[in-house]
């Protein structure tokens, strides 16, 4: 969208990244808060971790989104969803043209088990989302014009390497040590 056209020719580039400030903050309070993030964030997390499990097991897992057999399982959600998953995971993500840690309409958390023979099975996780400068553009996402993407380091698991991995174990424990089963259906 031309620059001149953004909130009705009232809104510069610089206000939008103060409005956008305002939004981070905003979710940052509301949504990866220690008890609201784990009050809102437990039940999802633990069928992800679920969902995982029976991937890396190859077999059915009670509580599990999906079945042993697929290769990929998409979960959608809200922007919230995303921060408060993120926040139990002291996940931390910085992607160009956005605040840290902003979970932007949009976006998405992705987490990928690595299971490579003769290795032990390993998880990374990147959060992915158009630009601004993609948005105000028009930008049509592609192979050779991908979105945004930032790998995710979680502080108690991954390890330094391309893509940040965490040993399969340690994500697992880190997972079940923050899920509140208090908040778990």
């Amino acid at each position: 969208m031309p620059a001149d056209k953004a909130g009705r020719g009232r809104v510069d580039e610089a206000k939008m990244r103060s409005f956008m400030a305002v939004h981070a903050a905003g979710s940052d309070l509301l949504q990866r808060t220690p008890y609201i993030a784990r009050v809102q964030a437990s039940n999802l997390l633990s069928h992800m971790l679920r969902t995982l499990e029976q991937a890396e097991q190859r077999k059915a897992v009670v509580g599990a989104i999906g079945t042993k057999d697929d290769n990929v399982v998409v979960i959608v959600g809200h922007d919230a969803n995303i921060a408060s998953v993120a926040a139990l995971l002291d996940a931390d993500w910085l992607v160009s043209g956005y605040q840290r840690d902003d979970a932007a309409p949009g976006g998405a958390l992705v987490f990928e088990l690595w299971q490579e023979s003769g290795h032990q099975d390993t998880l990374r996780v990147y959060y992915t989302v158009q630009t601004p400068d993609q948005m105000r553009n028009t930008v049509r996402l592609s192979l050779e014009m991908p979105p945004g993407k930032a790998v995710v380091f979680l502080p108690r698991c991954s390890k330094l390497g391309e893509g940040s991995p965490c040993d399969w174990s340690r994500f697992e424990s880190l997972a079940k040590t923050v899920i509140d089963d208090n908040f778990v259906k």
